[in-house]
């Protein structure tokens, strides 16, 4: 079997074991929480975009690296696995000496949280409690976002994790179940000469990487997170870099059509500084009606910032 057969079936079974599987084990909501500028909701209703965060972006720089790190504790407990911790390994410390992930592992993510009108979101995502919340229709989110990606995506709830790599009572109880079974697959399907093909090795923690968009240290567990990530290939027309903060950042953008985004937006509050500012909310309401021909009521923040 040649390298890109054995990679066409590596992303095959994660669609089958992890988006597929998984995604019935998942508590939902009804909705969940976007905070951001003002300049992001008004960029977001001129355009109908969505810009997704490449994961080297994250607040956190060492994220994705605890995750992974996660991943391979979860299967080393197992003592079973021959190869696959060991790819895992090796690709995450050449992805560090290199910077590899910036230009090979292409994961994008956007972030949604539980918690409604919550200052700490205010003072950190919304433009220090001048911004806005957006409200998303929680149960639509991956069945309108997908439709607009040929790529592999997901749409699952941040599991918590301890220092210790321990898991938080709130984690999708099989979690751990299908990752186990995902890479169990791997080792199965695929000899040990298969498995050192460097592009399946790249494949192998490219997954790895996707998988740990979704894995926190519980440090955050109060953020109550969610995740839509996409897994895009360099050349991909929708990843493009933009300015800001006076650095160059990449980002994938997601651009939809007939209202569909908007669509999926349930109501926009406004952050606890403008306390009842009505030129603010006036005017924000008259940019959608004029782009998107709907009508939103942009409640207040009953918070208090000062």
């Amino acid at each position: 079997m040649n390298a890109l057969e054995i990679i066409l079936k590596i992303r095959g079974r994660f669609e089958d074991i992890i988006m597929r599987s998984l995604a019935p084990k998942v508590k939902n909501v009804d909705y969940v929480y976007h905070y951001t500028s003002i300049e992001s909701l008004l960029n977001i209703n001129n355009t109908n975009e969505l810009w997704l965060s490449h994961v080297s972006y994250m607040n956190d720089p060492l994220e994705i690296k605890f995750g992974i790190n996660t991943i391979i504790n979860i299967l080393e407990k197992q003592k079973t696995f021959k190869y696959v911790p060991q790819i895992i390994k090796n690709n995450l410390q050449t992805s560090e000496q290199y910077s590899l992930d910036l230009k090979l592992d292409l994961a994008f993510v956007f972030s949604v949280t539980e918690l409604r009108d919550n200052k700490p979101f205010w003072l950190q995502y919304g433009n220090q409690g001048k911004g806005v919340s957006i409200q998303f229709k929680n149960h639509e989110i991956l069945k309108t976002l997908s439709k607009y990606i040929s790529m592999i995506n997901m749409y699952f709830p941040v599991q918590y994790y301890s220092n210790d790599y321990l898991q938080s009572d709130d984690n999708i109880t099989e979690f751990e179940e299908c990752i186990i079974e995902y890479y169990k697959y791997i080792e199965s399907s695929f000899d040990e000469k298969e498995l050192e093909d460097i592009n399946v090795q790249r494949e192998i923690f490219g997954m790895s990487k996707l998988l740990s968009c979704f894995v926190k240290n519980d440090f955050y567990k109060q953020e109550k997170e969610w995740r839509f990530a996409v897994f895009a290939g360099m050349g991909n027309e929708n990843v493009k870099v933009i300015s800001k903060d006076d650095n160059a950042r990449m980002i994938y953008t997601l651009c939809m059509k007939n209202n569909d985004l908007f669509n999926l937006i349930e109501n926009i509050q406004i952050g606890p500084v403008h306390n009842k500012d009505t030129k603010v909310t006036s005017a924000l309401e008259l940019a959608i009606y004029k782009k998107q021909n709907m009508f939103y009521n942009i409640e207040f923040s009953k918070g208090v910032i000062k």
